[in-house]
Order: structure tokens, then sequence, then C-alpha cells
């Protein structure tokens, strides 16, 4: 057959084609105008009979805004946003610069969004906020209609960047303050207490070696970080860890994989996988033999609040049998988000995947990504729940030991020796674990099992 005959026969196919479709494309949009026809009508309406000028620009950008958030809001996902194009510009900014923020650790207690501390020298504490406000609003936007970890973020953004708070001190009336965001500089990595030379204390029980070190979000240098709280715990003679997790909104995947991966050898750490597309759509992260630290006894403790990044590694040691997890179920923040420009300006930020932990186990909190029965978040080996008041109290007093002074150094006699002076430090030591254990029920569990693990292995001598 010539080639010329060929090239008509599949320019006839092609047209057959797009003719066959072309009924149901036009079913489809003349679906979609009949389904939208009403807005066009009240506009025009509007335009016709209201009785005073009416901005058309402003008429249909509220339009639009209103009828993405409700779309959005039948998804019944608490991360799906839509935002317009001046929200898409901003964050789009925010994304490229560095991160700053007011000072001030905000976290969720009983449904209000309370400053549970402020550090010196702060954009907050400069604006004469204090611990124990309560943020009701950022930007225009109330808090209390927003998902709990997209709230506290809204106070993070560029340096020199203004944000707008509405914050309540006790039973005063509320206030609106206009802060501009400093670039801070918070390690997240840190031990239980300064030690007087302002290096933090990791030792928690010298008798039995029990380190502790707590990881409140995984930020780029994190696992670089814990390193060099590996090596200082190694200096205090820690035998066995403690890694405190909770309260940790997570952060970049990255980083939570290297943190988990400095614990384990081998073996899948996280995976991901949609639920549309291809197969190759799934993705896993898996551990490395390099770098791994020695295998030590330890426990992690999670709570309600521990989340994304956190759950991943939470979940990794568990399900690797690397750590005993001790607290409460985790929060169920187990998804993958992508921000979707669209033609016309602004974006849509939708979930497009979700984590999948090495059991298999999903992690999000919906009907859509966790099984039927609820199995969803990171189950704890041992369950200790508080109450949200215990919560509140414990975080106050972490927080208040964590930003203190440095008031480990004993002040003595002259005439007193040194193993006095030392007897007396680690006196004044012993009495702050203890007044740190009598907030905080979760982590004394944890150290008693971490203290029958080392008890054991000492009495059955080396492997």
């Amino acid at each position: 057959m010539p080639k010329r005959n060929l090239a008509w026969m599949l320019v006839v196919v092609v047209i057959a084609l797009l003719l066959w479709q072309l009924p149901q494309i036009i079913a489809e949009r003349d679906s979609v105008v009949r389904h939208f026809g009403p807005l066009a009508e009240i506009r025009a309406e509007i335009h016709r009979r209201y009785v005073e000028p009416v901005n058309d620009r402003e008429l249909i950008d509220r339009a639009v805004h209103a009828g993405a958030d409700e779309m959005i809001r039948l998804l019944r996902d608490p991360h799906a946003r839509y935002l317009d194009p001046e929200e898409h510009q901003r964050f789009v900014e925010r994304s490229r610069g560095v991160v700053g923020g007011i000072g001030a650790e905000v976290a969720e207690v009983s449904g209000r969004f309370v400053a549970l501390n402020v550090m010196r020298d702060t954009p907050a504490e400069q604006a004469g906020i204090q611990r124990g406000d309560v943020i009701l609003a950022i930007d225009g936007l109330e808090l209390q209609r927003l998902d709990p970890f997209e709230a506290v973020n809204l106070l993070a953004g560029e340096p020199d960047t203004p944000v707008r708070l509405v914050v309540r001190t006790a039973d005063e009336p509320p206030r609106e303050l206009t802060l501009l965001r400093a670039a801070l500089r918070v390690s997240p990595v840190r031990g239980w207490r300064h030690n007087s030379d302002g290096s933090w204390l990791y030792l928690l029980d010298a008798a039995h070696g029990i380190g502790y070190v707590r990881i409140t979000e995984f930020l780029p240098d994190a696992a670089l970080m814990l390193d060099d709280a590996r090596m200082a715990m190694d200096r205090q003679g820690v035998r066995a860890w403690i890694l405190d997790l909770r309260e940790n909104r997570g952060g970049l995947l990255e980083s939570a994989i290297e943190v988990a991966d400095r614990f384990l050898d081998s073996g899948v750490i996280v995976s991901t996988r949609g639920t549309k597309g291809p197969t190759s759509d799934k993705r896993e992260w898996s551990a490395q033999r390099d770098g791994t630290y020695p295998q030590r006894p330890m426990a992690v403790l999670v709570n309600g609040w521990t989340a994304s990044s956190a759950e991943i590694v939470a979940g990794a040691l568990r399900d690797h049998r690397r750590a005993v997890l001790v607290g409460e179920r985790t929060y169920g923040k187990g998804s993958v988000q992508e921000l979707i420009p669209l033609r016309e300006g602004g974006a849509i930020k939708l979930t497009t995947r979700y984590y999948f932990l090495p059991s298999g186990a999903c992690i999000q909190r919906t009907a859509r990504g966790a099984d039927s029965d609820g199995a969803w978040g990171v189950q704890p080996n041992v369950v200790v729940a508080l109450t949200p008041e215990q919560r509140e109290a414990w975080v106050r007093h972490w927080l208040s030991a964590t930003w203190a002074e440095p008031a480990l150094s004993v002040v003595t006699t002259g005439e007193a020796t040194s193993e006095e002076a030392a007897a007396a430090s680690q006196a004044a030591i012993d009495a702050a674990v203890r007044e740190l254990m009598a907030f905080d029920p979760q982590l004394q569990r944890a150290v008693d099992l971490v203290r029958r693990i080392v008890t054991t292995q000492s009495a059955s001598g080396p492997s």
C-alpha cells in the first residue's frame, strides 16, 4: 500500500476517534456549564437589579474563593487548601527564603492555641506576648477553624515580613498586634537541661547510663546535630537512649529519614503510594549500614502531637524492633501534599500520596488512608495516657526547664573538696531529675523500662 494512502487512512482514523469522543466532551462541558450556570445568573441579576454599584472583579473573586473552599471542604482533608493568586505568591516566596518566626513556642492545648514559651529578645517578647497568652487569629484567620498544624505554621515566614495576631491575656480583651518575623536560630536537638557552661545535659540516670535527647522538629541539619549530641552523650557516659518525639510536628522528610537511618542498618524506613496513577508511583527509602550508631537499649516517647516526619521515625524504629515506643497514639498525619498552580492564577494544595510504614500500615488519619478498623497513626508498645491538664503541665515545665538559665552549678564554701563539690553537684542534678519525673509520667515509664533492659543486659554479661 502506498505511503500516501496509509497516511490518509491514519488521518481518517484520528478524525473518527475525535468525532467519537466529541459528543462526550460536549456533554461534559455542557454539564459543567449547566451546574455553574446559577452563579452567572446571580452575577447578572446583581448587576441588573441591585441598588448600589458593585465591583465585578471583587464579585467574581469572592465567588471563586467561596466555591473553591467548598469543594476543598468536601474532601474532608485538613491539609488540602485553595490559595488565591496573592496567597500563592506569598507561599512561593516563603518557601524560597529563610524561614523566620516570632520567637514563641505555640501549641494547641484544650482547643486553644497557647504561647507556652516566649524566648528572650525576640519579636514576641518585644510585642509584650507572655507565657499563657492565647492566640486567637493570625493574619485574619481564626485559628479554631484551622487544622492545628496549619495554624501554627502560619507564624513562620520570611524574616522582616509582617504577621498580624489577635492575642488575649487572661481575662483581658483581645488585642491586635503586628510583628515583624525574625531569623531565629534554635536547635531542634536538645537535652533535658542546660549545664552550667550552657551546653546540654543529656545524662538523665547516671547509675544506669541512660541519656535523654529530644528532637522538636526535623530541620535540614537535624541528623548532624544528633551526631553532635551523640558524641556529647558518649562523653557523659550514656549507654542507653530515650528519644523524645512528643510535640514534634514533623518537618523535612529527608531529615527524618537521615535520623531513622542513624539507628537502623537495613530495611525499609518508609514508602509512599498514591491511589491513582501507575504502580511506579510507589517509592521506598531504606536504611544503610554506613553511619549507623551502636546498638544500645532505646525507648521513644510519642504522643498525640507527634506528627508527619516524626511518625515516620517512630514507626520505623518500632516496626524494626529497634526501640520500645512509650506514650500515646500519634497524630496520624501521613500524607504528601503537592502545590498545583492554576492557569488563571492561584493554586490548590492537594494530598496526592500517603506514607506507609515498614509493616505496610498507613499513617494517615482518614477513612481513605487508614484501615477500616481505624488503624491510623503509630501505636506505642506501652500506652501511658495523659489528661489535657497533665499534658499542659509537663509541656510548661519542659519549656521552663529548657529555656531557664543554667542552674545546676552548685555554690560551695572555699573549704569544700573537689569530691564534696562533685557530690553536691550530683545531688542538685538528682533533685532536678526527680522534679522532672514528677511532671512527666510518660518519661518516668520510659526510664523504668530502659533501666530494666540495662539491668538485664548487665546481669547476663557481654554478648
